[in-house]
């Protein structure tokens, strides 16, 4: 696991009620090193643990939010809205130092393959996409 130091303070975010979190960098798992996990340790009264988060736009995953806003802020007053998804997992167990094996990262890990899993909506069972048959909605 290769992690940067960040050390922003947190609180609240993304521990879970009643917890408070600390930047802890960007980390890449060994499972999944194209997927940037925002890193967050979590702290509540006597135990620690660390939220990991993943940003998710038009199929990449976001390293830098703050740098990927000033990219896309342009072409998005043409575009309009695009979604961004947000995988989240905290857990008061983990440590930074071995995030790989951290209930947090792995959950977070199978939620993200689980999602990539997933057929749209609009798509056939054999793949097909309805909407270049109906461009129209099916009418």
């Amino acid at each position: 696991m290769d992690s940067g130091k960040g050390g922003r303070r947190v609180a609240g975010g993304g521990a879970g009620p009643g917890a408070d979190a600390e930047e802890a960098g960007i980390a890449y798992a060994a499972a999944r090193p194209d997927v940037p996990l925002h890193v967050l340790t979590a702290k509540r009264q006597d135990q620690e643990g660390v939220a990991v988060y993943a940003l998710l736009s038009d199929g990449r995953f976001v390293g830098n939010p703050i740098a990927f806003q000033l990219r896309t802020s342009t072409e998005l007053l043409f575009s309009g809205r695009r979604p961004l998804t947000l995988f989240m997992a905290s857990d008061l167990a983990g440590r930074v130092d071995q995030l790989d094996a951290a209930p947090a990262t792995r959950v977070l890990l199978a939620a993200i393959g689980a999602f990539e899993g997933q057929r749209p909506a609009d798509a056939l069972p054999d793949g097909r996409d309805t909407r270049a048959e109906h461009p129209e909605g099916g009418r």
